[in-house]
Order: C-alpha cells, then structure tokens, then sequence
C-alpha cells in the first residue's frame, strides 16, 4: 500500500487465473484513535470467456444437452465457431465432433447448446470374462 502526499492509499496485487469476486474490507485510524471504514468489491474477468455448463452424469440413452454460455467484455463483434470433441478415453480416440456458429457483439452474451446422446459404442469401462 502506498499513500501520497493528500493521504489517498494506492495498492496492486495480482489475481489468480480464475474468475472470481473479490471483497475488500479496509480499516484505519489516527494516532489519536479516529476511525475509518471502507468496503468494495472487484470482479475478476478476461475479455473473452466460454463457460461450459456440465452435466454431472450422462448415462446410455440420455439426451444430453450442454450449454456453454459466451461472454465478450470489450474486444469488438465476435463470430466464430463452437466446437464440442467427444473422445474414446481409453483411446483418446475422437468419435464425435460437433460444431455450432455463433455471434456475440462487443459487451454482449449468448449461448449454444450442443445436444447428443450417449450410446453403448464406447463403455467407458471394459467388462471382462470372468467365466
């Protein structure tokens, strides 16, 4: 914390990688035992996020629905493309690649929602033969 010549405090820190709310409480006093308090908060962001929303569990012959939402806090139009890989984890094999279009203006939101349905093609667990 740095303070200048009129009192008024200054102070930096570097935030972590994630997204995230911060509360700031601050507390001060004189020599001769006046008190002051000040409370604020900042929010912690990038300029471009893609936030997936999954679900916990997908089981054979669901209809599984993933929405991810967009947001572009200040760097201009965005158009692009969304895409969702599903993958053979025993292999990492690719088998399923869906792909949606999308546009979110400067300061804007928006959503898309890829939706597919689980199948018993790639059990994520192999059975074995116990006979």
């Amino acid at each position: 914390m740095r303070t200048d010549d009129n009192g008024d405090i200054t102070f930096s820190f570097t935030a972590p990688e994630s997204l995230t709310r911060w509360n700031f409480i601050g507390l001060a006093h004189t020599k001769d035992m006046q008190t002051g308090m000040l409370t604020s908060s900042a929010m912690t962001t990038k300029d471009f996020m893609i936030m997936p929303n999954l679900p916990r569990f997908a089981r054979v012959g669901d209809n599984v629905s993933i929405v991810a939402r967009i947001n572009n806090k200040g760097i201009g139009d965005v158009k692009g493309t969304a895409r969702l890989q599903l993958f053979d984890p025993a292999t990492d094999k690719i088998i399923s690649t869906i792909q949606l279009p999308f546009f979110v203006a400067k300061e804007g939101e928006t959503s898309v929602t890829f939706k597919f349905i689980p199948t018993e093609e790639y059990p994520l667990f192999r059975r074995k033969n116990y006979s």
